[in-house]
């Protein structure tokens, strides 16, 4: 019986369609020039949180922003036409939701 609940806990991850606005957890799996690729909510489901949604200053690398295995707050900016989520982690006060590694 708990392995049924692990299962449909598992396909519920799998299937969630997210919104934009939504908030989820985002853990940091890859990171390239420009942006960081993120697990969202321990599903199967990634996004991107492209380099200009950090809301860090130009010529920041996006390693001086995550490190891998990280997690972060984010809000799902979009979902296009193929599924593709991106996310930000700048809220409306235009503040990062994210300390910068140095």
């Amino acid at each position: 019986r708990d392995d049924a609940k692990q299962a449909l806990e598992i396909i519920k991850k799998i299937i969630k369609e997210y919104k934009q606005g939504e908030k989820v957890q985002a853990q940091i799996f890859r990171l390239e020039a420009y942006g960081a690729f993120a697990k969202i909510d321990g599903g199967e489901k990634e996004g991107l949180i492209h380099i200009s949604e950090t809301g860090t200053e130009k010529g920041k690398k996006i390693e001086d922003i995550f490190v891998l295995g990280q997690t972060v707050e984010a809000t799902v900016k979009s979902v296009n036409d193929k599924g593709q989520i991106s996310l930000t982690i700048v809220d409306d006060s235009k503040k990062p939701n994210v300390s910068i590694h140095s």
